[in-house]
């Protein structure tokens, strides 16, 4: 219809005129794209031979880094960089890892982009052989400026932990570069100091969990508030695990924790004792912790006061642990071998090699009902550690 319309409105000369303008631009344009192909390739041909053949990079490595580069200032400038990087400590590994996240490297300012990143590393005592670990794990650090975001950071992490263990903590989490700690880390160990954790708790925390304490102050506030709330103890221990636990929960998913603690029987005051003596609880599914109180007390042997008492019991496997354990000592109880059954904190708590030299040995007839003839062998696995749990042959 709208090429009806033009043909008829359009006078023969100047549509003819229209028409022929529009195949020298189609043919410019299709040019345009062949060159830019031909250059494409000839960029990723000298970026691929001069890493290989002068900088011994793997041909996978400098396939995948060719790839990812859309322009080169020259072979030169590429040469000097990656020979800057060599005598700043970088193997030839870590060049390929950083290169291969962060291609641009290879284009850009050594004075002004490069140099200046591992100067400040350098003037805070990081050693070159860290200096080499920590960018390759996080090659977006030659992204972010010096004075804005790294040496503020550097300086924040180094007024809490110390100098000896910067590169330590560093190392530990590659997106401390990604935030602006003087809004996070900072007000976040302040508040917890104030709450009466140690700098040993939090440095311990810093290694095993750096995502918990890089989180937004707000929502640190929040899980220390609702942690209060339960009533979990700010002089204990485990407060800021008690912390961290909630920190790894939505809003909806911590609600609904404490909503099936509550229905299979958890005071208040006992979820707040689950959480000072066993955070982890909180990280197993409905499913399991009803499995776990169904197999626990189904004899009648325990009571629910036990599982309170002791919430670490419900972390245990019930297939490799409780339940063998059960009906081993049912059996022996039915045949009178035994004079009564240990306490629930023994129960649980024994290794599995006390538990075989006391329950298991001694009666091994008797016990073959349960483990079919089988003998109990070692567990490569558990360290030579007896395991009831593994085949008894």
């Amino acid at each position: 219809m709208i090429a009806t319309a033009i043909r008829h409105f359009v006078s023969p000369p100047i549509l003819k005129h229209f028409s022929s303008l529009c195949r020298c631009n189609l043919l410019s344009l299709a040019r345009h794209f062949s060159t830019s192909r031909r250059n494409q390739s000839a960029i990723r041909s000298t970026v691929y031979d001069f890493l290989v053949n002068k900088h011994h990079f793997s041909p996978e490595s400098a396939s995948k880094i060719a790839s990812g580069v859309a322009r080169l200032r020259s072979v030169e400038h590429s040469d000097s960089v990656v020979v800057f990087l060599k005598e700043s400590g970088f193997s030839t590994p870590q060049l390929e890892k950083t290169i291969k996240r962060r291609p641009q490297v290879l284009s850009a300012n050594l004075d002004r982009y490069i140099k200046p990143k591992i100067k400040v590393f350098q003037e805070l005592g990081i050693s070159a052989s860290d200096i080499a670990e920590i960018i390759s794990n996080d090659p977006l650090i030659f992204k972010h400026s010096v004075e804005n975001r790294i040496l503020p950071n550097l300086f924040s992490l180094k007024s809490m932990f110390g100098s000896n263990d910067l590169a330590k903590i560093i190392k530990a989490f590659r997106g401390y570069f990604k935030l602006n700690l003087s809004s996070t880390l900072l007000p976040n160990v302040n508040l917890l100091k104030t709450c009466g954790v140690s700098m040993d708790q939090i440095f311990k925390m810093m290694n095993a969990f750096p995502r918990f304490l890089t989180c937004p102050h707000k929502d640190m506030k929040k899980f220390v508030d609702e942690i209060d709330k339960l009533g979990v103890s700010r002089r204990s221990k485990m407060f800021i695990y008690a912390v961290r636990v909630r920190s790894g929960l939505s809003d909806k998913t911590w609600k609904l924790k404490l909503r099936i603690l509550r229905e299979i029987g958890f005071s208040n005051e006992d979820i707040a004792g689950a959480l000072q003596k066993s955070p982890s609880v909180f990280g197993y599914s409905e499913e399991r912790i009803k499995e776990a109180k169904k197999v626990l007390l189904r004899n009648g042997k325990y009571d629910w006061s036990c599982i309170v008492a002791h919430p670490v019991s419900l972390v245990y496997s019930l297939e490799k642990r409780h339940k063998p354990r059960l009906r081993v000592l049912e059996l022996l109880e039915g045949k009178k071998l035994i004079q009564g059954w240990p306490s629930f904190s023994i129960f649980y708590r024994m290794s599995n090699l006390r538990f075989y030299e006391k329950y298991v040995a001694p009666f091994p007839e008797e016990v073959r009902e349960i483990y079919g003839g089988n003998r109990c062998e070692i567990s490569r696995k558990m360290n030579a550690v007896l395991s009831i749990c593994d085949e008894l042959s």
